[in-house]
């Protein structure tokens, strides 16, 4: 539920610069930097396990397996450092297996999968797959006006409560938060070993309230057992929910315990990231008060979401020289 919100969850912290600088006492600049034709492929392993525990003891547990295949083509750059990319997501495989049943489905397979979850998430990988979605990106990794394109949009529109029920990633909202949220936006200043920055961003979850999302990120230097010019960051993050309006017969969600750290590894003379792997556990809770008058009871309901994220870079295109 709420893992889906971390785009831990899909999308992704896919790029980062770290160039060394003239004087090792300066430390490093951090800055994204992209050639314009050029084209990067990533593939996002994750795997997620929900555990529901309700009154009398009875669980229900649900496992995600999903593989994302995913690019990125430089379009350009202006002066200021900013770039335009887009990112198309070139094949999905996920595999469900929950208490209304299994699911597998690869989009690269033309026999799709029947039964309630096929009808809930194979309209929408339709929809998504070969989709281009177009935004900008400052030379600090900060994104902005991502477009989803309208036939996508009204894809996700016309399922209504089936995009809903596939996860806050499948809609147009959740596809730009994607994008805007999982990228990792760099301090301005440079860096030296054990360094370390924050970011804070904030979804809105009607009628529950806002999830403010603090991430500390640390510089931790040249990266051990892994390519020559590779560095590693690594990051631990926090999660606070602000409650909304009260609900009838609801007393809200809460964060009863929680634990989210990973690690990235960077190329600084290619200026690409080359892996990054982030787990996540999670625990809330809730309380309904069911029936009324005198034989109004409450009820407690809690779930427990372990996650595990892994991206890396399989294939790099340059950009076409000029003749």
């Amino acid at each position: 539920m709420v893992s889906a919100m971390r785009w831990g969850v899909l999308g992704l912290g896919l790029g980062l610069l770290l160039a060394p600088v003239g004087s090792s006492a300066r430390g490093a600049t951090l800055r994204w930097k992209f050639k314009p034709g050029e084209a990067l492929h990533y593939v996002m392993d994750q795997k997620t396990v929900t555990t529901g525990k309700l009154p009398g003891g009875q669980e229900i547990k649900t496992t995600l397996n999903q593989t994302i295949e995913i690019s990125w083509t430089v379009k350009g750059a202006d002066e200021a450092g900013n770039y335009r990319l887009v990112q198309t997501i070139d094949r999905i495989r996920d595999q469900v297996e929950g208490p209304v049943g299994s699911f597998v489905y690869d989009s690269s397979d033309p026999k799709e999968p029947e039964g309630l979850i096929a009808a809930a998430r194979v309209p929408l990988f339709k929809a998504l797959v070969g989709a281009p979605i177009d935004f900008q990106m400052s030379s600090l990794g900060e994104p902005s006006d991502v477009k989803v394109p309208e036939k996508v949009a009204q894809a996700l529109r016309d399922l209504g409560p089936a995009a809903a029920a596939a996860g806050a990633m499948f809609s147009e909202q959740g596809l730009k938060e994607m994008i805007t949220q999982s990228s990792l936006v760099l301090p301005q200043d440079d860096v030296t070993e054990g360094k370390t920055w924050n970011r804070q961003v904030k979804n809105s979850i009607p009628p529950l309230g806002t999830m403010v999302i603090d991430s500390v990120y640390r510089y931790e230097g040249p990266a051990q057992g892994a390519p020559q010019d590779a560095v590693t960051i690594g990051v631990v993050t926090k999660l606070e929910l602000q409650p909304g309006e009260p609900q009838p017969n609801a007393s809200g969600l809460k964060i009863r315990s929680q634990k989210s750290q990973g690690t990235y590894h960077f190329d600084q003379a290619a200026g690409h990231v080359l892996d990054s792997n982030v787990s996540e556990v999670l625990e809330v809770g809730a309380s309904f008060k069911i029936g009324q008058g005198a034989a109004a009871r409450d009820m407690e309901v809690t779930q427990l979401t372990e996650s595990t994220t892994s991206r890396k870079l399989v294939k790099q295109e340059r950009a076409a020289t000029a003749p």
